[in-house]
């Protein structure tokens, strides 16, 4: 089955919050989330366990992979929420990167570690 093909079957309404930084009265960064509309219709999929710790430094353990179709608006530090699960991008494949070598991807891949951070928008 393809790609596409589970975005199609499976996929469910996501939503997107991008972080902003503003400035206060008193002239400090402030950072926020702005909440966007549904945005786009993905396929997410928990990633299997993995050693956190390698070559005595810690590694980022990617939680989840989101697959969505060409043309979404994401980017690293982006929240992607459903249900009540938060998702943090920390990294995007994009159809674009494989353009020179011949290889077409036709979707976006976006890992993610689960986000507890308390921004409110």
């Amino acid at each position: 089955m393809s790609v596409e093909t589970l975005i199609d079957t499976h996929g469910i309404s996501l939503t997107r919050e991008r972080p902003f930084v503003s400035v206060d009265a008193s002239g400090f960064p402030v950072r926020s989330l702005l909440t966007t509309a549904t945005f786009a219709v993905g396929f997410v999929q928990p990633q299997s366990a993995s050693e956190p710790v390698q070559y005595g430094r810690e590694e980022m353990v990617i939680t989840h992979k989101v697959y969505l179709k060409p043309g979404v608006d994401l980017q690293a530090d982006d929240i992607i929420v459903f249900d009540s699960k938060r998702l943090r991008v920390v990294g995007i494949l994009d159809p674009g990167t494989f353009v020179f070598t011949g290889y077409h991807m036709g979707h976006v891949i976006a890992d993610c570690v689960e986000d507890e951070s308390d921004d409110t928008a």
